[in-house]
């Protein structure tokens, strides 16, 4: 690995952290920041649709808050 280049820890195969509470006004789960539609959909979701998710989860911080 060159100096130049950045290392990356590889993320998990989900967001979720099993603390699954759906915020009923939001439809986003508390735990991991996902909004229902994200959830359904993640194990079908190619690799640039969850990398978009994974980007929005990332700029929300912690707990989407």
């Amino acid at each position: 690995m060159s100096a130049t280049t950045p290392m990356t820890t590889p993320r998990p195969a989900s967001p979720c952290i099993r603390l699954c509470r759906v915020d009923d006004a939001t439809d986003r789960c508390e735990g991991c920041g996902r909004y229902l539609d994200e959830i359904a959909r993640w194990g079908s979701m190619d690799e640039v649709e969850r990398e978009v998710v994974w980007q929005r989860l990332e700029r929300a911080g912690p707990l989407g808050r």
